[in-house]
Parts: structure tokens; sequence; C-alpha cells
């Protein structure tokens, strides 16, 4: 139990520190590089109200999964190959989905 709290607790740090980076990029005026992502390869093109706090919800949950994978082995070489193979992976599958999501809302 006490590892389900630290990982939710972590995911609450982790969620609001994007939140706080989006907070800092919409006074500059840029687009983060996850929306220039989502339109470059899933031709999301479509203006949508949520999407950066979608997207900082789906980077929370990347992170998180890549820590608990992580802290199942023991070796560091292991736990940087298998961080790098799975942050790939969950980028892929996470953002083809919110791709998804964005391309069937009318």
């Amino acid at each position: 139990m006490e590892y389900f709290l630290f990982y939710v607790m972590l995911y609450v740090v982790i969620f609001g520190f994007y939140m706080l980076y989006f907070l800092i990029t919409k006074r500059s005026k840029k687009e983060v590089l996850e929306v220039m992502y989502l339109k470059s390869k899933y031709k999301v093109n479509k203006p949508i109200k949520n999407i950066k706090l979608h997207i900082a919800l789906v980077n929370s949950l990347i992170f998180i999964i890549t820590i608990f994978v992580m802290s199942l082995f023991d070796n560091f070489i292991i736990k940087t190959l298998v961080a790098f193979a799975s942050v790939m992976l969950l980028i892929i599958i996470f953002y083809k989905l919110l791709s998804i999501l964005y391309n069937r809302k009318k």
C-alpha cells in the first residue's frame, strides 16, 4: 500500500511540474514540443481546448510507469536500457491513442 501511495504522490508532483511548465510556455506564446509532435506525426490539426492538460496527464503516466518498471531491476545498465525502451514504447502507444481520441472528436 505504501508503494501505491508513493507512486500516486509522485504522479501528482510530476503532473504539477508539467502544469507549471505549460503555464510558463503559455506566457511566451511558444508551441509546446508535444503539440508539434501530435500535429506533424498524427495530423491533429483541430484546436483542442484541453490539449495541454491531456499531454500533462499522459506524460506523467509515462514517467510513473517507467519509474515503476525501472524499480523492478537492480543492475544500472539494465535499468537504463529498460527505461529507454519503455519510454519510447509508451510514447508511441499513448500519443497514438491521444491522436485517435482527438481525430475522432467532432
